[in-house]
C-alpha cells in the first residue's frame, strides 16, 4: 500500500489558510501512487478539456487515477468550492514559499491527477540530522579501537588463561598455609560418617577457621543429622560440602519411630522399620518397601 508522510511545514503554507484547497490537497495526497512520468506531458485545465499551456516534466510524482469529482467527494466538500479549489491547487502562486513549478500543487493530466511534490513529502527525513551525529560516534569508536595497540589486544585474549593459572596459584598458597595436623579438624573429621575427601574437606575447615564455640555447633550438628533418615540412608554429603554450605545451620528431623515400636528395645535392626521381622539395613528396608509397593499396586 502507497504511503506519504505530512510534513508539518504545511502548517506555515499559504494552503493551510484556504479551508478547502486543503482538504482536496490532503485527500489527493492521500490517494497518490508513485508514478514516473517518462516525456513531458501538457497539463489540462481542471475546469476544461483544453491545455493551460503548460508542460509537466519528467520526473516521479504521485498520480491519482481519479477525476476531479471523485476528488472533491473524497474530501467531502461543497462540488462548487471543490472545483475552484482543483483550480487554485494548478494554478501558479506569486505568494507560494516553494518556487517549484511555480506555485502549482496538484495538475490534471490525462487519465487522472499529478500531485507535484509528491515524492518531496514521501522521501523527508526529519531525523537525517540524528542519524547522521550516530553514525559519525560509531565512525569514531571504530577508529578509537583500530588505533588501540596490539598489546593491549594481546593481554585482553590472555586473560581467560591467566586467571586459571592465578586461581591454581592461589590453591597453591593456600595448600601451604594449612597445618599438616588440625586436633580440631581430625577431630570433626573422625566423628563425620563419610570418609572421602579429606583434602577438599581440610581446605574448607581452614577457610572457614571455626571457633571453639562454632566447633562444639558443628560436632552436635553432625551427631543430630546421623539421627535423620537421610543420613542413615546413606545420603550424607561430603565434609567439604557440609562445610561450605554451614549445614550445620540445617534443623536436623529425627527418623520417626513405628507406633508398635515405642518404648520396645529392639534386638536387632533399625528400630524405625515396620516389617516383621525388621530389616537389619536401611538398603533392605528399601528394598522390601519396593517390593510391597509393586505388589500393592
Amino acid at each position: 500500500m502507497p504511503f506519504v508522510k505530512l510534513d508539518c511545514g504545511i502548517l506555515n503554507s499559504t494552503l493551510w489558510f484556504e479551508l478547502e484547497a486543503r482538504e482536496v490537497f490532503i485527500t489527493a495526497l492521500l490517494m497518490a501512487e508513485p508514478y514516473e512520468l517518462r516525456e513531458p506531458t501538457p497539463q489540462i485545465c481542471a475546469d476544461s478539456l483544453e491545455y493551460a499551456g503548460w508542460m509537466v516534466p519528467t520526473g516521479w510524482y504521485g498520480f491519482v487515477p481519479a477525476a476531479g469529482i471523485g476528488i472533491i467527494h473524497r474530501a467531502r466538500v461543497d462540488e462548487q468550492k471543490g472545483r475552484e479549489a482543483l483550480a487554485f491547487l494548478s494554478s501558479p502562486e506569486i505568494g507560494s514559499r516553494s518556487r517549484e513549478y511555480d506555485g502549482r500543487r496538484l495538475v490534471r493530466i490525462d487519465g487522472g491527477y499529478l500531485v507535484l511534490n509528491y515524492i518531496k513529502y514521501r522521501e523527508k527525513d526529519a531525523t537525517t540530522a540524528e542519524r547522521s551525529r550516530r553514525w559519525r560516534e560509531r565512525q569514531k569508536a571504530k577508529e578509537l579501537e583500530a588505533s588501540t595497540p596490539t598489546v593491549e589486544t594481546t593481554r585482553v585474549t590472555e586473560t581467560p588463561t591467566r586467571v586459571i593459572r592465578h586461581q591454581a596459584e592461589a590453591e597453591v598458597r593456600v595448600q601451604k598455609q594449612i597445618p599438616d595436623h588440625d586436633p580440631a579438624f581430625e577431630t570433626a573429621w573422625e566423628s563425620y560418617p563419610i570418609s572421602k575427601g579429606k583434602k577438599a574437606a581440610r581446605m574448607a575447615w581452614h577457610k572457614l577457621a571455626p571457633s571453639p564455640e562454632l566447633q562444639a555447633t558443628i560436632l552436635a550438628s553432625i551427631e543430630a543429622q546421623k539421627a535423620t533418615r537421610q543420613w542413615q540412608e546413606g545420603f550424607a554429603p561430603h565434609f567439604s560440602t557440609f562445610l561450605n554450605g554451614e549445614r550445620w545451620t540445617d534443623v536436623a528431623e529425627p527418623t520417626p519411630v513405628a507406633a508398635h515400636n515405642k518404648g520396645t528395645i529392639p534386638t536387632y535392626g533399625c528400630d524405625w522399620c515396620e516389617h516383621h521381622p525388621r530389616c537389619e539395613t536401611p538398603a533392605h528396608h528399601a528394598i522390601k518397601a519396593r517390593m510391597e509397593a509393586r505388589r500393592d499396586a
